[in-house]
């Protein structure tokens, strides 16, 4: 009579004690295995590891002198050890879903892990709860909850139908920057941090400062309290930097290497970062060259200013038409013609004393805040409230 099936050797790691005696024992029946047979069947069948390790468990006896319950028991008492099995149910409790892993990944993992658990009759429950705490996706999660009488398998099902309508192309957004690539640092977080990726040494390790915690839900309620406390933008959760790459507390801008102190001044400097502002040349109708400056007297609307082309080398050539320039529109506070403006060359600057006290009383317009100030003042202005600020604090200045 050919065998029915086959029987592989016992692997702790894939598979429980009490599912491959269930194997064994199915295989005898179809193989109709005499009663005096079934212990040499099963020491064949379990492979050198298990049997040297049955041997070293009923020493001095041999293994052959044991009856098949006996055998089972033994192993059973080893490898189904409950505190082995609350540290993989431990185990099983921390797993979620990675952000590089699809819905079909994260449920075999978490079936993988749940075989070593026993969780018995309760199996499938461990498994839906697990697999809807563990997901990603937030969305997701919130129309799982909604389900009433859900199982495993129908939330996998409705998940695996959220992901494939995720993936569907988008249009992209039209934007008027062109964003720089962003620089990622531990201190930027798009999503609520992954305790299991920092774990090190027997703790988890805060990214953003040297704080340590033992156990899982004190760094989930530390981390909260950075992302409760970022700066967000664009997406991202940037928190605080206590590390030692500064000596005060900073933050790490997500498209340059500069860090700043102040929660405020890094708002500013983020959302306006150069490495995010479009190029003017790139986007302007008109050459630079045929932009005219304004000059203090210039009108506050924009003029049309006609610039006359050079005369033609020959009379067989035609004219060219005159080019029209537009000129940017003035701060000064003077009545709008509608009549071309022509700008003659500024005037050559006085000598030093000529007409002194009407040179000091003389006005000017800032042309950035649209300020009146004298005209001796303009350079102190522009210092005060113009010129790119330093952070003092930086390690040039502390040098």
């Amino acid at each position: 009579m050919a065998r029915i099936g086959r029987l592989d050797e016992y692997e702790p790691e894939h598979e429980s004690w009490s599912a491959y005696v269930e194997r064994v024992e199915l295989f005898m029946i179809a193989n109709d295995v005499d009663d005096t047979k079934q212990v040499a069947t099963l020491l064949t069948a379990m492979g050198a590891s298990t049997y040297r390790l049955l041997r070293d468990l009923v020493q001095p006896l041999k293994p052959k002198d044991k009856t098949f319950s006996e055998i089972v028991s033994i192993l059973q008492a080893h490898f189904e050890n409950k505190e082995l099995i609350k540290a993989e149910r431990l185990r099983f409790q921390r797993r979620v879903q990675k952000p590089d892993k699809t819905i079909s990944q994260y449920v075999d993992e978490l079936a993988e892990y749940a075989a070593k658990c026993d969780f018995g009759a309760s199996f499938e429950d461990a498994l839906r709860d697990r697999f809807v705490n563990g997901l990603q996706n937030e969305a997701c999660q919130k129309r799982l909850l909604s389900e009433d009488a859900l199982t495993f398998a129908r939330a996998v099902e409705i998940a695996l139908s959220l992901e494939e309508t995720a993936q569907e192309p988008q249009q992209p957004r039209k934007t008027t920057l062109s964003m720089a690539p962003v620089i990622k640092h531990p201190t930027h977080f798009q999503s609520k941090p992954d305790a299991e990726e920092f774990f090190r040494n027997g703790g988890f390790e805060c990214p953003c400062c040297p704080f340590i915690a033992k156990e899982n839900y004190a760094f989930k309620v530390h981390t909260d309290t950075h992302i409760r406390n970022a700066v967000r933008h664009e997406g991202y959760f940037i928190s605080k930097c206590s590390k030692p790459c500064r000596s005060a507390a900073h933050f790490h801008c997500l498209y340059c290497s500069q860090t700043l102190v102040r929660r405020e001044q890094f708002a500013r400097h983020v959302a306006g970062c150069p490495n995010t502002e479009p190029s003017v040349a790139a986007s302007s109708p008109l050459p630079p060259s045929l932009f005219v400056a304004a000059g203090p007297t210039s009108p506050p609307c924009a003029a049309l200013v006609t610039q006359s082309p050079p005369a033609p080398p020959s009379p067989l050539v035609a004219p060219k038409p005159p080019i029209v320039i537009l000129v940017a529109k003035s701060l000064v506070s003077t009545p709008c013609s509608a009549d071309p403006v022509t700008f003659e060359p500024p005037p050559k600057l006085q000598k030093k004393g000529e007409n002194a006290k009407k040179k000091k009383n003389e006005k000017v317009i800032c042309p950035d805040c649209g300020l009146a100030l004298n005209k001796r003042n303009v350079k102190t202005h522009f210092q005060r409230r113009h010129a790119p600020k330093i952070d003092i604090i930086t390690e040039d200045q502390l040098n």
